[in-house]
């Protein structure tokens, strides 16, 4: 059992209240461990302009999902956001600001990069309206990708097989039948 806090507050009408704390602690816990990416690696590096809480961004899936996304930035700040996207998909990056005169320059020099897999993939001087859209590619290096469905080669038409020409049976040789013998007719 590890005692975390214990207080004691003694109080007496009329007089001061006293309050102790002590804690007891056990052993030093680690932090927690995250599980390695199975996916693809995102990083945003944003260093925002002086109105920092006008910009978002998120990405989202090929199939309509938003898997990141922040929002709530300081004044000319810089942050670094990992992101583990599932592999499988292509994704669309987008940063948006709301006063709609992108995060560089007449109030500060934002910019930001997009890492994937630990490979600079898009670099931004900032410098866009409401909002600026990049195309990543999905899936990573540790997965081979899901070919697309192919049908069955259909076979090549083959004609029905068509018999030999085979002439009309000719019948046999057959003699003019010949007649019984008769006994010629004795007179009467």
């Amino acid at each position: 059992n590890i005692n975390r806090m214990k207080n004691h507050v003694d109080f007496v009408k009329g007089q001061d209240s006293t309050c102790t704390a002590t804690e007891t602690v056990g052993p030093p816990t680690q932090p927690p461990t995250s599980a390695p990416c199975t996916g693809s690696e995102f990083r945003l590096v944003l260093q925002t302009d002086e109105y920092g809480e006008e910009t978002s961004w998120d990405v989202t899936g090929s199939n309509g999902n938003t898997v990141a996304q922040g929002t709530g930035y300081g004044a000319n700040s810089k942050s670094e956001i990992n992101e583990c996207l599932p592999s499988g998909m292509d994704y669309t990056f987008t940063i948006r600001d709301t006063y709609g005169d992108g995060i560089c320059c007449d109030v500060g020099a934002g910019n930001y990069e997009i890492y994937v897999d630990g490979s600079l993939v898009y670099s931004s001087n900032g410098q866009f309206g409401d909002e600026e859209v990049v195309s990543l590619s999905g899936g990573n290096n540790n997965s081979p990708p899901t070919p697309a469905p192919v049908p069955n080669p259909t076979p090549a038409p083959v004609p029905n097989p068509t018999l030999a020409p085979v002439p009309n049976p000719t019948p046999a040789p057959v003699p003019n039948p010949t007649l019984a013998p008769v006994p010629n007719p004795t007179p009467a």
